[in-house]
């Protein structure tokens, strides 16, 4: 039993919602030519000139990132909030910075989970509220252009 409490603790769940995340993205963007480049970095410092630097040396027209990754209680049901924001080399400036949250529901398709399992749930619903909204940026900066 201490074992696994040791994994648990050990269990870094912003990695999780990262990788989940560029699995999304890759299914958002990659369906269809011109396919897209996305790739999954460590954690990063996050100021301005260290995302253009970042920008530059992967020649990425985006960067995203997460912040603020909490589990919040209310009205008695585990919500895990987390701030996305996203970053425009073009523009050289965040674009993009809004809290989200994920919930215990399964919503089934890629966004099923194990009602059993919360975390499972809260990880992956906190990636669909996320992707999402980055995806809607994306979007209607495609349309633009």
């Amino acid at each position: 039993m201490k074992a696994q409490e040791d994994n648990v603790k050990k269990f870094k769940y912003f990695q999780t919602i990262s990788q989940y995340s560029t699995q999304v993205y890759n299914f958002y963007f990659n369906e269809y030519k011109p396919f897209s480049t996305i790739v999954e970095l460590p954690n990063q410092q996050t100021d301005l000139s260290r995302l253009r630097k970042l920008a530059d040396t992967l020649k990425a027209d985006y960067i995203v990132f997460y912040n603020n990754i909490h589990t919040v209680n209310i009205n008695g049901l585990t919500r895990l909030k987390l701030t996305t924001s996203l970053y425009s080399k073009r523009d050289d400036k965040i674009i993009l910075n809004k809290e989200t949250e994920g919930d215990t529901n399964s919503r089934g398709d890629m966004w099923t989970c194990s009602m059993n399992v919360t975390l499972s749930c809260l990880l992956i619903n906190s990636v669909r509220t996320s992707t999402d909204e980055v995806a809607n940026v994306l979007r209607k900066r495609q349309i633009r252009q």
